[in-house]
């Protein structure tokens, strides 16, 4: 037999400092930067659904703009959110090419720094800072579409007129399968009985993503500046729901 070992080099943010995982034994769960990127959506509290045990992320709205989750560690209330050791913050808006990692504190004993506030659980954001070595910069940009899920089929003017005749036939109320609304009615009409409301109120919906990011640094300097832009449209033929963000964000490390 051969010893494997894997990831224990691995830095988890455990409150107000950092540990590596051989030395960790707290429950703590960890996303990384290259999985956020990646999640395709516009909210970051979302982000978390599915990919964390323990972890429970309901969102009640698809609104542009209102589209946040309720986190939850393992069932208790609302969890702690602390964004670079700041507590009480809101991460919901934040750019995913921002983020380093989210590390979500389960238990008491990795929340404890924390008080009653971390009772229910804590999820630590950090975001990205600079490293020493040569300028890098990226460049990220995504788009898509969003359209309404499992919209029901609507029935022609004819089948409509068929089935009811149907019904009131097997409710005895007529004897016979007259056509509640009459052929010439059809023929002259049919602009009047055959619209589907869905697609008159209802589109498909654009969404884009762009991040510019640019870091880097000496021993003595660490920078990272980062600049970002969303769009979401609405789904409503009005446009009345839509959601345009722009993220900037910047540090500077000095010894």
């Amino acid at each position: 037999m051969q010893e494997e070992t894997i990831g224990i080099e691995e830095v988890v943010a455990v409150g107000y400092g950092t540990k590596t995982r051989d030395q960790l034994i707290s429950s703590i769960s960890t996303v990384g930067a290259s999985d956020l990127s990646k999640a395709s959506v516009p909210n970051l509290e979302s982000a978390l659904s599915g990919r964390m045990s323990g972890v429970f992320s309901r969102q009640t709205s698809g609104e542009p703009g209102r589209d946040g989750a309720d986190i939850k560690i393992r069932g208790f209330g609302a969890a702690l959110i602390v964004v670079d050791g700041i507590p009480e913050r809101n991460y919901a808006d934040l750019d995913p090419n921002e983020i380093e990692s989210i590390s979500v504190l389960k238990d008491a004993a990795s929340a404890a720094v924390y008080g009653m506030q971390g009772a229910n659980g804590v999820v630590l954001v950090t975001t990205k800072r600079g490293k020493k070595g040569d300028a890098k910069l990226n460049v990220s940009t995504r788009y898509g579409i969003q359209q309404p899920y499992n919209m029901p089929q609507v029935t022609s003017t004819e089948m409509w007129q068929t089935l009811l005749a149907e019904y009131r036939v097997n409710e005895k109320l007529i004897s016979s399968r007259n056509s509640v609304i009459t052929e010439d009615d059809l023929i002259q009409r049919t602009y009047d009985y055959n619209t589907n409301w869905y697609d008159e109120l209802l589109k498909n919906a654009p969404i884009s993503q762009s991040n510019v990011n640019v870091s880097g640094g000496t021993d003595k300097v660490k920078y990272f500046f980062s600049g970002g832009f969303l769009h979401q449209g609405g789904i409503w033929n009005t446009n009345s729901t839509k959601k345009n963000r722009f993220n900037l964000r910047s540090n500077v490390d000095v010894n």
